[in-house]
């Protein structure tokens, strides 16, 4: 499924072009493009040709790994506003894993020349772009963390209180996330089976530390930091 392109100025919501004037966003334009994808669109697959770099600023995007028997190994979820695809200005030119929308995705997209030509124009953008790359390093560490010392419990936990922090819409005792957001992707992202990640949920759900109903959660920041402060997770909660 191919996606719709517009090339006309954008008016970007990622917050790396925030401070953007108007004038400012007319001067970058050419150097950037709108892209659109349905959900269950690919934006990649592993060993295409890696020339763009992605800004999301609506929908969420996973990607994946294949693994030898022809499963899917979640590595990562993007959300508006983060940054995907630095694989494009490095030595290594194809694609490691595939990126699926799995909600209605937009993004904005440059090339290699395109963001050096960015970066000539607003050199302030590329400590913005280390920021984002720092901080995502970060989380995978934590991630990797959580999956040599954690029980199963607190991997999930930690997850959804990280992914409530980043993206949730705020409810008065925490966040909800994206319905668009399923057990089986949780389950993948903490190493673990959808029926296992199910009853790790409802559990929760059951003690008063997570909410909501089906796909729809919530996560309730008081009593999900207190769990996992107790099992001595203070530093991923």
């Amino acid at each position: 499924m191919l996606p719709t392109m517009s090339v006309i100025a954008p008016r970007p919501a990622p917050a790396l072009f925030a401070r953007l004037t108007d004038d400012e966003r007319k001067a970058i334009a050419p150097y950037l493009h709108t892209q659109h994808y349905r959900r269950g669109a690919f934006l990649f697959h592993v060993g295409e040709v890696a020339d763009q770099l992605f800004w999301m600023y609506q929908g969420i995007v996973k990607v994946s790994a294949l693994t030898p028997e022809g499963g899917e190994r979640l590595l990562n979820i993007f959300w508006p506003g983060d940054i995907f695809g630095m694989i494009c200005v490095s030595g290594d030119q194809r694609r490691l894993g595939v990126a699926q929308a799995i909600a209605s995705v937009n993004v904005l997209t440059t090339t290699s020349a395109g963001l050096s030509q960015l970066l000539r124009l607003r050199p302030d953008l590329a400590a913005d772009l280390m920021h984002d790359l720092l901080d995502q390093q970060r989380r995978i560490t934590l991630r990797v963390e959580a999956l040599l010392s954690a029980d199963i419990g607190e991997r999930v936990l930690m997850l959804l209180l990280d992914l409530g922090q980043r993206y949730g819409a705020p409810i008065p005792d925490g966040y909800r996330l994206a319905a668009d957001l399923t057990q089986e992707d949780i389950a993948h992202l903490v190493g673990l089976n959808r029926s296992t990640t199910s009853l790790l949920i409802n559990r929760y759900r059951r003690d008063g530390v997570l909410g909501g109903h089906g796909r729809r959660l919530e996560i309730y920041q008081a009593p999900a930091r207190a769990l996992l402060e107790q099992a001595g997770m203070a530093m991923l909660a």
